[in-house]
Order: C-alpha cells, then sequence, then structure tokens
C-alpha cells in the first residue's frame, strides 16, 4: 500500500512514505463508500523488539488515514 519516499527498503523516520501507487487512494475511498470495510494488517517486527518506537508508527498510521480520509 506505500512505500517509502527516499527509495530506501527501510522508512528513514515517520514522514517516509508514500502511496505505492497513483489510485491507492481512489481505490480505497470507492471500497469504502461501497461498504467495505478497510483493514490493514501489517508486519512491524522492529516494534516488537523494540527498535522501532511504537509512537512514530503510531503518529505514520494516522498520517496514513488522514491522507485517505474515508469520510470525504
Amino acid at each position: 500500500m506505500i512505500t517509502t519516499k527516499s527509495k530506501k527498503i527501510f522508512p528513514v523516520n515517520a514522514n517516509d512514505w508514500e502511496f505505492l501507487y497513483s489510485n491507492t487512494v481512489e481505490k480505497l475511498r470507492k471500497a469504502s463508500k461501497n461498504g467495505y470495510r478497510i483493514v490493514i494488517f501489517t508486519n512491524q517486527h522492529g516494534v516488537g523488539k523494540g527498535n522501532k518506537n511504537i509512537n512514530e508508527f503510531e503518529n505514520k498510521f494516522c498520517k496514513i488515514q488522514n491522507e485517505v480520509s474515508f469520510n470525504s
């Protein structure tokens, strides 16, 4: 769904992301309006091991959610 803006394998910070495809937001909004619930699963091994900050990940996830803005 997303990739890094920096083109690195792992993000350098919570702002280092962009949608993988140009129509990702459009497709997610359309699915939501058609009655589908959007559920996102993610593997955050670094958070589980304590190598990454959970607050930074939550901040990034909120930014992604705001960008999609299912209510619009």
